[in-house]
Parts: structure tokens; C-alpha cells; sequence
């Protein structure tokens, strides 16, 4: 997960609107449920992050909590609620 995130911060690097018209989900923009780039959206924006002090942190808290949050609820639990909350 913290590598398709600095993939995808990179890969904004390159093309600026990367993050703008496939990560982003702006339903008052792009709310077509008939497009399927709209349930992409929903779930991929929390793999974009606005820079490199925002990348950090939020790398640096996966550290920090995310090998006690697997050894309580194992690497499956974890993933399940990552992708339920994001």
C-alpha cells in the first residue's frame, strides 16, 4: 500500500494531472454512475496525497502504528479496514 502511494505521488510528479482526473472524486464533477472511473474515484483519492510533507506523515504513522495494528488483528483485519475507511 505505502508503494502505490509514492508510485502514484511520483507518477503526479511526472503528470501533473494525474491525481486531478483519476484520483480525485469530486461528485459534484464526476458523480455519472454510469462512468466506471466514478468507482475508482471513490476508492483511489486516499492513495493520492497533496505533497511530500503529507506522503511523510502519513508513512510515518503506517510505521509507527501499523505493525501492532497487524499483530492484534492480522495483515487480512488490517487491509479490511483500510479499505473500508479510505
Amino acid at each position: 500500500l505505502s508503494g502505490i502511494c509514492v508510485a502514484v505521488f511520483l507518477g503526479n510528479l511526472v503528470f501533473p494531472n494525474l491525481v486531478g482526473g483519476y484520483f480525485a472524486w469530486r461528485p459534484w464533477f464526476y458523480s455519472s454512475f454510469w462512468d466506471p472511473w466514478t468507482y475508482w474515484r471513490v476508492w483511489g483519492h486516499s492513495l493520492a496525497h497533496a505533497d511530500p510533507e503529507h506522503l511523510r506523515n502519513n508513512m510515518l504513522l503506517l510505521c509507527l502504528v501499523g505493525p501492532s495494528c497487524e499483530r492484534e488483528y492480522g495483515s487480512p483485519g488490517v487491509l479490511r479496514v483500510s479499505l473500508i475507511v479510505s
